[in-house]
């Protein structure tokens, strides 16, 4: 049994992401499950939103300690704009 699981629980410390890719500036923010900000980050946005968004993740992920990677957040969302671009990579493969 996994040391993090006690009495059916799961101990680790679960983060949330958001980002909001633009045309200027892409922002990407971590929480912990207590609302602390962990990490924020704010770039010039690249001609590719996806890329942009994928960046500013990257370098938040980076920022937090006991984070490795994105697909070790629990949860992740994007504003219109972001999901609306992920969306259409999604549909133009």
């Amino acid at each position: 049994m996994d040391a993090a699981y006690v009495a059916g629980k799961d101990s680790r410390m679960k983060y949330f992401g958001g980002c909001d890719a633009g045309s200027t500036y892409t922002k990407c923010v971590i929480i912990d499950e207590n609302g602390k900000i962990l990490a924020a980050v704010t770039k010039r946005s690249r001609i590719n939103p996806v890329l942009s968004a994928k960046d500013a993740l990257d370098e938040a992920v980076s920022q937090v300690d006991g984070l490795n990677s994105a697909e070790e957040l629990t949860y992740l969302i994007g504003t219109e704009e972001t999901k609306y671009h992920l969306q259409m990579r999604i549909y133009q493969r």
